[in-house]
């Protein structure tokens, strides 16, 4: 009913997402239902492009497809975007989860010193942030 509704647009685009989430849609099925969401999301970012949670939710659900899918790259441009649009904000607890998906993005590419690099900045920001304490804590 009113598509120019930035946060109309992000609560379809999550509502899209609720199927893979609840385990309900596997398989092709939750492909189709995550592409829903990343236009969705899209279409959000279209009309606010520092929307925040349709950007952390789209780089999070990007961050999920299997690796062959090749959306690991997508959901680190996404997270970097964040980081710096974050950095213009007034500071939000949840802003550390940008760091720890970003960082665990890196690791997972191979990219162990660069990980170290975002988690090691995210605390700096968010020193109490338990997840980013363990994921600097010596394994």
């Amino acid at each position: 009913a009113e598509p120019a509704n930035a946060g109309l647009r992000f609560e379809l685009g999550y509502a899209y997402l609720q199927p893979i989430i609840n385990g309900e849609a596997t398989g092709p099925d939750a492909g189709t239902w995550a592409v829903k969401s990343d236009t969705a999301f899209d279409q959000t970012l279209a009309l606010d492009d520092h929307h925040w949670d349709a950007r952390f939710n789209k780089a999070v659900a990007l961050s999920f497809w299997p690796a062959i899918m090749g959306k690991q790259q997508a959901a680190i441009s996404q997270f970097e975007t964040l980081v710096s649009q974050q950095s213009a904000l007034p500071q939000r607890s949840e802003f550390a989860q940008t760091y720890l998906f970003l960082g665990n993005l890196y690791e997972q590419t191979g990219q162990a010193e660069r990980a170290r690099e975002v988690w090691s900045k995210g605390l700096g920001l968010f020193p109490g942030d338990e997840q980013l304490l363990q994921r600097m804590t010596p394994r």
